[in-house]
């Protein structure tokens, strides 16, 4: 199953995929050994399983998974490295047509949706902390009141409104690394919005 060199497995099928049972950081690549993704997951079995039916998180992704094979190389590492460990690789091969473009905040994801807080699969901070709150069983009438009044939001308040809860919830333990994949995606396209807006 796969080459084994140190801590990187090289090309498996996504059944194989499936059967590591360790983090890792993951290089999506097509039959000529071209890496077109990169992604990082805790659980190889669970994540593999969404590639093994052809789909992913991104329309763009999905159609590429349709009309290939995908091959697989996995490297091996602890959790508590994966973010940086995806970060560093995403930025050395992102100038190499990757699907993603997430390297610290400098090149975003060939994104569905242009709004300035839009970041493609990864939800803005007001979404997951509303998903937070109806999960503990917040009124949700107060809820929708929330959800409307943002949908009323111009362009330019609704862009401060989604910096400020990230803001504001950075530096909470079950938010920071959403936050921080949030703002990576955003802040490019979210800086020249606003200083446009002036």
């Amino acid at each position: 199953m796969g080459i084994y060199k140190d801590n990187l497995v090289k090309d498996l099928t996504v059944d194989e995929a499936r059967l590591i049972k360790h983090p890792c950081i993951y290089f999506i690549k097509d039959v000529q050994g071209h890496v077109v993704y990169i992604g990082k997951t805790k659980n190889p079995k669970k994540r593999f399983e969404i590639y093994k039916y052809k789909i992913s998180h991104n329309r763009v992704m999905n159609t590429w998974l349709q009309e290939n094979n995908p091959i697989f190389d996995l490297l091996i590492c602890e959790e508590s490295e994966l973010n940086k460990l995806e970060i560093s690789y995403i930025h050395q091969y992102k100038d190499t047509n990757i699907f993603n473009k997430i390297a610290g905040g400098e090149y975003p994801w060939l994104l569905d949706e242009e709004l300035p807080w839009s970041a493609g699969h990864v939800k803005t901070p007001s979404a997951i902390v509303l998903t937070h709150l109806r999960n503990r069983n917040y009124n949700k009438e107060d809820l929708d009141k929330v959800r409307k009044t943002i949908s009323k939001m111009n362009h330019k308040e609704r862009c401060c409104f989604e910096v400020s809860i990230a803001k504001d919830n950075y530096e909470h333990l079950s938010f920071h690394n959403h936050m921080e994949k949030w703002l990576s995606i955003v802040e490019p396209k979210l800086t020249k919005f606003l200083m446009e807006a002036k």
